[in-house]
């Protein structure tokens, strides 16, 4: 109901928030439900209730992440064919993308590729899922070289890839980019100058592929 201080959908809200904290702080592995229900303040049970276990969390929160970024991406856009809309959506997201950076890191560091002559069959969480979702973002990319908003001679994996990182990596060394710059990533004017060298450097690239 409207104006009930602790309705489901602020207790669930609290719920994820406190669920993708856990996940930064101690990677997936690592985190508790305990330790989110404390976060939320709410009991066990409710997370159980709506959410079932851990991997429905991160299901959740991989979901939301989606959408959150589809969202953004309309605030950023500098047109309707912006190749770079998708790059500078992940650094507009600021806190919750330094959430997810640090639950990244710390699935890297756990996880180790499966030795298939060994017969390893290891794979990551929801792997099949994460992988449909970067081949779609493949596809995208292609799109935009068939178009000629990006260099159609580059390797379109390795330039999606290039994109991800550009979005994420003021998040992932925040410190480095203080000592560059003077400026946290959280500074209104290293957001303000990223998103303007984000600009030109898509501009040139933009120019490359036009064969300009």
């Amino acid at each position: 109901m409207s104006g009930v201080p602790d309705s489901r959908a602020a207790a669930r809200r609290r719920i994820l928030a406190a669920a993708l904290s856990e996940f930064g702080s101690h990677g997936y592995r690592g985190a508790r439900i305990e330790a989110i229900a404390r976060r939320a303040r709410v009991p066990r049970g409710l997370i159980a209730y709506y959410f079932g276990t851990k991997e429905g969390l991160f299901q959740t929160l991989a979901r939301e992440r989606a959408d959150a970024i589809e969202r953004t991406q309309h605030r950023v856009r500098s047109g309707p064919d912006d190749p770079f809309a998708w790059t500078l959506s992940l650094f507009a997201l600021g806190n919750a993308t330094s959430d997810w950076v640090h639950l990244l890191i710390w699935e890297g560091l756990d996880w180790e590729p499966p030795n298939k002559m060994a017969g390893d069959t290891a794979a990551l969480l929801l792997e099949s899922d994460r992988r449909a979702f970067w081949q779609s973002r493949i596809a995208a990319v292609r799109h935009d070289q068939a178009q000629r908003r990006l260099p159609g001679h580059l390797d379109p994996q390795q330039l999606t890839f290039f994109l991800y990182v550009l979005g994420l990596f003021p998040y992932l060394l925040p410190q480095i980019a203080y000592l560059i710059t003077g400026r946290w990533p959280s500074d209104e004017k290293f957001q303000a100058d990223f998103e303007q060298f984000v600009r030109v450097f898509a501009a040139r690239l933009s120019r490359a592929a036009d064969g300009r």
